[in-house]
């Protein structure tokens, strides 16, 4: 039944199999686990998967989803909601993690650590440690995650997100024109670098974003980091004459 109703989909399997082994862990038998998780999908999905099927798969996802999230406490369904402001297919690293989940959640390092743990114990996420420690999210859990945030709450997440960042500027502390100096940040601090603007464009701060992207500062850093493809990327995002100049310049001159 398991296999019908997740299509042998692997992502939907693999979340299947860790609520099994989590409710087996709690003190529940194998058989009454799984009857308990066909249950949970027949209530919420389709009794049978078609992959074709876009709204199948998309039912199933959010069926699936609930089983393994069912699982979990409040803080740390709120904290796996949190992740889903992260740019798609990104590696997202544990010491970006710490500072937004220190705001969002007041954990500690080691409480981060744990968290991660438990949601990648339900394939929720996959985690490896070691001196770059990361978690990645897989697209779909993402898209899912990112509907069940809804828009204004992604909009608010993302400027916490953004908050936490400004303490690892230059000082933590802000311009004359009370913008915050981004071009200081640590050049190994690389996902900010990348998808800074990104989450500026989420957070919904276009006069920010577009002052960042058009700041020399910033603009020459970045090229330093990652060349003239990413700092396009930026400035596609912003607007006014000078991100308009930037961009024009930077396509003719990038070779």
């Amino acid at each position: 039944d398991l296999l019908r109703m997740t299509g042998r989909w692997p992502l939907l399997l693999a979340l299947v199999n860790r609520a099994i082994r989590r409710a087996v862990r709690d003190g529940a038998s194998e058989a009454d686990a799984a009857r308990e998780v066909i249950a949970r999908l027949q209530r919420g999905g389709p009794t049978a998967l078609d992959l074709a099927s876009a709204g199948d798969r998309s039912v199933a996802v959010q069926a699936t989803m609930e089983v393994g999230l069912n699982r979990l406490d409040q803080d740390h369904i709120d904290r796996c909601l949190e992740l889903s402001i992260f740019s798609e297919d990104a590696e997202i690293p544990l010491r970006i993690l710490e500072p937004y989940w220190r705001a969002t959640g007041q954990l500690t390092p080691t409480d981060v650590v744990h968290t991660c743990e438990a949601l990648a114990d339900l394939s929720l996420l996959s985690f490896h440690q070691g001196s770059s420690a990361a978690v990645r999210l897989h697209d779909v859990i993402r898209v899912y995650l990112r509907g069940r945030c809804g828009p204004e709450r992604l909009v608010a997440l993302n400027r916490a997100f953004l908050d936490s960042m400004k303490a690892s500027t230059k000082s933590g502390a802000t311009e004359p024109d009370g913008q915050t100096p981004w071009w200081s940040l640590p050049t190994d601090f690389e996902y900010v670098w990348r998808f800074l603007a990104y989450h500026l464009a989420e957070a919904q701060l276009p006069g920010e974003l577009t002052k960042v992207v058009s700041d020399l500062r910033f603009v020459a850093a970045k090229l330093q980091l990652f060349g003239p493809v990413a700092v396009e990327a930026d400035l596609v995002l912003g607007s006014g004459p000078v991100a308009r100049e930037l961009l024009w310049g930077l396509q003719r001159s990038s070779h």
